[in-house]
């Protein structure tokens, strides 16, 4: 959960978010979706773990199977977060480029004017 939370961090913190070019990005429901499936993962293994410590038979390859999936499904979220983070950050550092160079591109008008 903590990288999700610094990656949605480094996204809130982009110019291009700031910018309002993301607004169908919906950070909230994506901790809050990611929050559940964290919580439902870690009450499935706590459960798992428990039954595997009182006897070993209990313990259902689909138990394991189902926490598997859960743990891929969480680690494709962050991971998603984390690739939406990089990609705002290039963005970003896009934006600021091309500002850069439309203001020197102004500043060398205006050099030229005055001469």
């Amino acid at each position: 959960m903590s990288d999700a939370v610094l990656a949605v961090e480094e996204i809130k913190g982009s110019r291009a978010f700031r910018d309002g070019m993301f607004t169908d990005l919906d950070l909230r429901v994506a901790m809050s979706d990611l929050g559940t499936r964290v919580l439902a993962a870690t009450e499935l293994h706590e459960a798992i773990t428990a039954a595997a410590d009182t006897d070993p038979r209990t313990f259902a390859l689909d138990d394991q199977q189902t926490y598997t999936r859960a743990r891929t499904q969480i680690d494709d979220a962050v991971q998603a977060l984390r690739d939406a983070a990089h990609t705002l950050a290039d963005l970003s550092a896009g934006l600021a480029a091309a500002e850069d160079e439309a203001r020197a591109d102004d500043e060398r008008g205006r050099v030229l004017e005055e001469s």
